[in-house]
């Protein structure tokens, strides 16, 4: 019973943080935008091309916007920092690493599910300082 008890426990947890690799094709050219924020007061939509990750956020209420660029590319591993020479060339991956210029730092984010005759894509945002962790929903748009 126990045997059964932890194979089903270990199982569960492979499948919890399960990642798919997506290929740069796939992305590039694509718009995605968040569902299922809790939030009525924001939409997020980001875009991407085969070397830049642009993130708009606009604010309902006002009808302002707020923009962020980043360069990424896809990896199969974390690496120890940004690859910059991998930007628009690391052609697969089960990551998609940014990098934010102004802070000289990089973050990145797991894809969890891809699916794009749905139109949908699922992405893990681990814990680190200063970012809520949890998985982020989204809806194709283009």
């Amino acid at each position: 019973m126990n045997r059964l008890f932890f194979t089903f426990l270990i199982f569960c947890t492979v499948s919890c943080y399960s990642q798919v690799s997506v290929s740069l094709k796939d992305l590039s050219g694509t718009k995605w935008k968040i569902t299922e924020t809790g939030n009525d007061f924001f939409q997020t939509i980001t875009e991407y091309t085969n070397s830049y990750r642009k993130t708009t956020t606009t604010f309902k209420t006002s009808g302002r916007e707020a923009s962020v660029q980043n360069k990424y590319y896809l990896s199969d591993y974390i690496p120890s920092s940004f690859e910059h020479s991998r930007v628009g060339k690391s052609t697969r991956g089960k990551y998609i690493i940014s990098y934010n210029s102004v802070l000289n730092t990089f973050a990145y984010v797991v894809i969890k599910q891809f699916d794009s005759k749905r139109g949908m894509m699922v992405i893990h945002r681990p814990a680190r300082s200063g970012v809520t962790p949890g998985d982020i929903p989204y809806k194709k748009i283009k």
